[in-house]
């Protein structure tokens, strides 16, 4: 399956997505960023359109010091209330990204931050109540460390210094690319799914 991820409003970019047969686009949907998130009337003509949307929950990710189990807990309150402004189905992954290349001394915290996310999740459906399925972004060295917990669906970085690269790039369930600037007229990242996700979910 082809799309693509962007920070950018697809709102009146649906005949381009179309006419190139784009299938599915990552999009931002944390509320308290605002200038790069998904807009309801963007969401509804994507829909319409029959592009699916995969949702991405990012507010600063870009050190160890963003990570602990606290951060890990506040960030699923907070995608929370976007599956429910977006009316996100449980069919969906919600992505949680690591955007930086982190070293092995950041893992326990990044372990730590998953971990609150994965619990969360789990107690949600326990009580009841069903849950977009869990994914995470980042390197292929983080995304090896998270996978070997637990089975969250997994979205490599197109960073291709970034550890790990060359051993995930064909095991990865989604890949990020760079986008080719005479495809559209805004800025996007290519994101392919190798696999699919094989009915993965934490």
């Amino acid at each position: 399956m082809r799309g693509l991820d962007t920070t950018e409003n697809l709102t009146y970019q649906i005949n381009y997505l179309t006419d190139k047969k784009i299938d599915f686009v990552g999009r931002y949907v944390n509320l308290s960023s605002a200038w790069k998130r998904l807009g309801t009337l963007e969401a509804e003509k994507l829909s319409s359109a029959g592009i699916s949307i995969f949702p991405i929950f990012e507010l600063n990710p870009t050190s160890g010091d963003y990570f602990s189990r606290e951060r890990g807990v506040r960030d699923y309150d907070e995608s929370l209330a976007s599956i429910a402004a977006y009316k996100i189905p449980s069919s969906a992954v919600m992505f949680y990204t690591v955007d930086y290349d982190a070293p092995p001394e950041d893992i326990p915290k990044i372990i730590d931050y998953f971990s609150a996310i994965v619990e969360s999740a789990r107690l949600r459906r326990a009580n009841g109540y069903d849950y977009p399925g869990v994914g995470a972004y980042g390197s292929g060295y983080v995304l090896g460390e998270i996978l070997a917990r637990w089975p969250v669906i997994t979205w490599l970085s197109m960073s291709s210094g970034w550890r790990g690269y060359e051993d995930w790039r064909s095991h990865a369930d989604v890949l990020q690319s760079v986008g080719d600037s005479s495809s559209f007229d805004f800025d996007y990242d290519i994101s392919d799914k190798n696999y699919g996700y094989g009915g993965k979910k934490c």
